[in-house]
């Protein structure tokens, strides 16, 4: 059997260029001593630490990583969730973001270093000579899966960007933008090899969901049907990992939802394991920058805003287990508390029982709910949202509600369900159309002294990679 941990067993030399001084973004320059990927690829327990080193890459420190805590805070500040409690000069949160900000830099490079593993491992082990058929169908998968994950947040942030599949220098340092439509095409035929290719079960993680299976890749790419509008297939997709009842539950023990025990919660579909070896120790980064520290010093780094505090119904158990509020100079803040362990619980001798929520089975009833409701399959689409409702302890749904209001209350319950985490809030408003109604009002109310401007939904690609790429040109506006 393959061993699958989450530790990098070897500094592999193909693995060293994603690490190398990379001056700039997808500007990855080979090491001297570089050797071919066949050679590094000799057998199954290469190609296995290099799958493994993209999940170290990802998993991090305690400072926020592009797949690690960046687009929960990053995109909950752009939208109307999270408010900075030092907002002052903050560009992310008053929408004034420059092709110069720096906050752009921990999310375009590191996407692209974790792409470029992923086509070292994709190239690596197509070449291979060493590795079984069986194997490589693994390997192939996970990379797949991997690059995908990454390329659907890149084009929700800044819309067209370059489509890199290989480790030549020569290519990916003069790459021009990709339309997003045709990066979704590259996607979705990704995900579809990952889900022939990857296991149906956690048997390769010994039961953890720390490694993309076959359902993750249906996870991923039943959100991305929808939000490609093809809500027949968001529908199919969704329902086979709602289907799979011997592996996911809705877990109503809202306490438990982000716990790492499968055994304990059947919700989770695929997490982070947490880095124990960071300086957050068994806290998730988002529980580390969420909860406050011990008094005196008990403010919260950021806060929910009144906007998404007002949205919650009374009796709601989502604001009772997922919200908590920290009493700082006579001044309540309430803040995300889907995690239990912050800095003040962080401890190097304590076995982490949290690990970063990627995704989970909450979310596939939610498009499914979606997608039903746009097909006009009313009655499927509020059976769907009930049983969300029915977890939070809110009344389910009357039947008398038409489409326009089934598809309200699906945002409302995916605003609530998935406040503060991987940006949902920010990319639905985007995807929907709504960003500009929305933002006209939000954006004024941060009391920056700003207005909304439509370009601003996107964010700049870092000036730094325009002035390397001569093909990469920046987003209107900036």
């Amino acid at each position: 059997m393959i061993e699958m941990k989450i530790i990098l067993k070897t500094l592999l030399s193909v693995l060293l260029i994603l690490f190398a001084s990379c001056k700039k973004l997808i500007e990855i320059l080979p090491p001297a001593n570089s050797i071919t990927t066949e050679q590094t690829f000799a057998d199954s327990s290469d190609a296995s630490s290099a799958i493994s080193g993209i999940y170290s890459s990802m998993l991090g420190s305690v400072s926020l990583n592009f797949l690690n805590g960046v687009l929960t805070i990053y995109c909950g500040e752009s939208a109307d969730e999270l408010i900075p409690f030092y907002s002052g000069g903050d560009d992310l949160y008053a929408n004034t973001l420059l092709a110069d900000n720096a906050f752009m830099l921990n999310l375009w490079p590191p996407a692209y270093q974790y792409i470029y593993q992923a086509n070292g491992v994709l190239e690596g082990v197509q070449a291979s000579k060493g590795i079984s058929e069986n194997n490589k169908k693994l390997f192939l998968g996970e990379a797949k899966f991997l690059r995908s994950l990454n390329y659907f947040y890149l084009i929700n942030l800044f819309g067209d960007v370059p489509f890199v599949n290989t480790t030549d220098y020569h290519v990916t340092s003069l790459s021009a933008r990709t339309s997003k439509d045709q990066i979704y095409q590259q996607i979705i035929s990704d995900l579809k090899g990952a889900q022939s290719d990857l296991p149906d079960n956690y048997e390769l993680t010994a039961n953890e969901r720390t490694r993309a299976n076959r359902w993750a890749a249906t996870s991923l790419l039943a959100r991305v049907y929808l939000y490609n509008h093809k809500w027949d297939s968001a529908e199919l997709e969704s329902s086979l990992v709602i289907n799979a009842t011997n592996l996911f539950n809705l877990n109503y023990d809202l306490n438990g939802v982000f716990l790492n025990n499968a055994s304990l919660n059947n919700e989770a579909i695929l997490q982070w394991q947490t880095n124990v070896r960071s300086g957050g120790f068994n806290a998730t980064p988002e529980g580390f920058n969420f909860n406050p520290n011990l008094p005196p010093n008990n403010n919260p780094n950021y806060y929910l805003s009144n906007q998404l505090l007002n949205a919650f119904e009374p009796g709601d158990q989502r604001k009772v287990y997922w919200v908590d509020s920290t009493d700082y100079n006579s001044t309540i803040y309430y803040y995300p508390h889907k995690y239990k362990i912050g800095a003040a619980q962080a401890d190097p001798t304590a076995t982490p029982t949290e690990y970063v929520m990627v995704m989970r089975l909450a979310e596939q009833y939610l498009i499914r709910a979606e997608a039903r409701a746009r097909q006009s399959n009313l009655s499927g689409a509020l059976e769907d949202l009930n049983a969300i409702r029915t977890r939070a302890g809110l009344p389910s749904f009357d039947n008398n509600l038409d489409q326009t209001q089934i598809i309200a209350a699906v945002m409302q319950e995916r605003r609530i369900e998935l406040f503060a985490e991987w940006g949902n809030r920010w990319l639905d408003l985007k995807r929907t159309g709504n960003v500009d109604s929305v933002m006209s009002v939000a954006t004024p109310l941060k009391g920056q002294g700003t207005t909304w401007h439509s370009y601003q939904q996107l964010y700049p690609i870092p000036i730094t990679e325009i002035h390397v790429d001569p093909n990469l040109t920046q987003n209107s506006g900036y």
